[in-house]
């Protein structure tokens, strides 16, 4: 979906297919909020490796596996999604 091969990704952070890196704060905010809602859901913007972004909706939990805490994301590319709400969405 972003372009980039299993073992591009590895050792990455999942900042780097972000539309923003996001400081340290933003990220203990959305942490914080995930642990709130045990599901968070929304949507945003990928870049894809060749640099153009593409609108994502992201659903996110956060596990606890032995002593570690884990957040565990599904992300879906909803750009068709998008350009049909757009074209139906101009029905009056």
């Amino acid at each position: 979906m972003n372009g980039y091969s299993h073992d591009e990704l590895i050792g990455h952070s999942v900042d780097m297919l972000n539309e923003t890196a996001g400081t340290q704060s933003e990220r203990i905010a959305y942490l914080n909020r995930v642990r709130e809602a045990g599901n968070y859901k929304f949507q945003s913007h990928h870049r894809h490796k060749n640099g153009d972004l593409f609108p994502v909706e992201t659903s996110t939990a956060v596990i606890t596996v032995g002593e570690r805490e884990l957040v565990i994301g599904i992300d879906r590319d909803i750009t068709e999604r998008m350009r049909l709400e757009g074209i139906f969405g101009r029905r009056a």
